[in-house]
């Protein structure tokens, strides 16, 4: 993973904004990111695409500034309940 600029190397596919939204997850998470060194480069270099930028300052405008999604705690809660 991570050959390149890119997840799938020196193309860009629908891998990288995917990678990019779980990247953004990962403080939240309680996750150092840090520990990931290709991780942060690439959300690093996904932040310094426009449309990107652009994305994150329509969410900021709408107030949408943290995931919007339950901390990964409770999904993996919710999955032992399931099964």
């Amino acid at each position: 993973m991570l050959r390149g600029p890119w997840v799938m190397g020196d193309v860009f596919t629908i891998c990288d904004p995917y990678l990019f939204t779980l990247a953004q997850w990962l403080e939240g998470d309680g996750v150092d990111p840090s520990r990931f060194p290709k991780v942060s480069d690439h959300r690093n270099r996904m932040s310094e695409r426009a449309t990107v930028r652009k994305a994150i300052a329509q969410e900021i405008r709408l107030g949408h500034t943290g995931p919007s999604r339950p901390a990964l705690p409770a999904i993996i809660s919710r999955s032992r309940t399931v099964a």
